[in-house]
């Protein structure tokens, strides 16, 4: 195991991811870090079990304080809507706003930013909430971002020099944000009974082996999706939630609207908003499907989805009925003029044009 915790400490860590109230939960976060042997192995785990314990005081305090001054609802803790969450984030104030401006075409904000401002990137009918956040100045505030960022869909860092990339990446590793993805994902539903069953394609460890490594936490009933080349370790720091992975580009205007996908090291000039969504839609493994009624007209505002989703997982977004009562779907797809009559399990393309027509009693 990464941190080689032992068994009583797994023990109270379950009993800490279950306390209902914040106050429970720092209780037995405290305990759990009393039974952590003190090592390198142990450095992060410890830090973020700390850090979990200073934001829920920090909660506990914002509700406090909300109840003196009535519905007040902070910047911080505005709800997400339209498609996603985009934050804006680094250490220039003013290439941060020039981004906010170009992406939302609202001009004249503040030079100085206190707290997040929130706009709204909109293109082709699809929008994404776009937030700008205080530049990270040190103490407290650093903090707060980071856990803003671990909120979004995907950050856009104004890139103003290396340096502060490093600084940025850096302190995002220390604190459980990973801008680096995964060879795969960890999907841990909690169940009523059934015991620990595992689904996916294991090489580098056997289903028991997983079990084990599960059980050892107080998990007994979950299944246990595996998807991609993962390590054990990957699946205990799933169960700790030691590391939240986000998307990243590193943004920059100049002359053009520059951005820089770090991980595949690709730079791309965008012109127009339509080619960001297009780039955004891709990074964030999204796809667009656009509906139409028997007889009517397409929607020109399509539903997106994951790029794994197939007709099934359509109908339920539209609404649970259209599952329950699913009998066949009709789909138009580029560069095909044909219509293709399609089950529930028929895997989606982008730009995908579908009727679905449901069992009516």
């Amino acid at each position: 195991m990464v941190t080689n915790i032992p068994e009583e400490a797994k023990t109270q860590w379950k009993r800490a991811s279950e306390a209902k109230s914040p106050e429970k939960k720092i209780l037995e976060l405290q305990a759990f870090i009393s039974l952590v042997p003190k090592h390198k192995g142990t450095e992060k785990l410890l830090m973020q079990a700390k850090r979990k314990i200073a934001g829920l005081k920090e909660d506990i305090e914002q509700q406090k304080n909300a109840r003196k001054t009535s519905s007040y609802l902070s910047a911080w803790d505005k709800p997400r809507h339209a498609s996603g969450r985009i934050v804006i984030t680094g250490y220039s104030e003013i290439l941060m706003i020039h981004i906010y401006e170009t992406l939302t075409k609202k001009p004249g904000l503040l030079t100085t930013i206190f707290e997040p401002i929130y706009g709204i990137l909109e293109s082709q009918h699809i929008q994404f909430q776009v937030v700008v956040l205080p530049v990270f100045k040190g103490g407290k505030i650093d903090i707060k971002i980071i856990d803003f960022l671990k909120g979004s869909d995907l950050i856009l860092f104004a890139h103003d020099n290396n340096e502060n990339y490093v600084l940025f990446t850096n302190f995002c590793s220390d604190h459980g944000l990973d801008i680096n993805p995964k060879k795969g994902t960890v999907d841990i539903k909690r169940t009523v009974g059934g015991g620990i069953r595992v689904v996916g394609n294991m090489k580098k460890y056997t289903v028991e082996n997983v079990r084990k490594t599960v059980l050892s936490y107080g998990i007994r009933d979950a299944i246990i999706k595996i998807e991609g080349d993962l390590t054990l370790d990957d699946i205990e720091n799933s169960i700790l939630e030691t590391k939240i992975y986000r998307p990243i580009y590193k943004v920059n205007i100049q002359s053009h609207f520059q951005i820089h996908d770090p991980i595949n090291r690709k730079t791309s000039n965008i012109k127009t908003i339509n080619e960001f969504i297009e780039i955004i839609l891709n990074k964030l493994n999204m796809i667009r499907i656009y509906t139409k009624n028997p007889g009517g007209e397409i929607s020109p505002r399509p539903y997106l989805l994951n790029s794994e989703a197939k007709v099934g997982d359509l109908a339920k977004q539209i609404h649970s009925w259209f599952r329950s009562n699913f009998k066949y779907a009709v789909i138009w797809r580029k560069n095909n003029p044909n219509p293709i009559r399609v089950s529930k399990n028929f895997k989606l393309e982008d730009q995908d044009k579908i009727e679905i027509r449901a069992h009516t009693r």
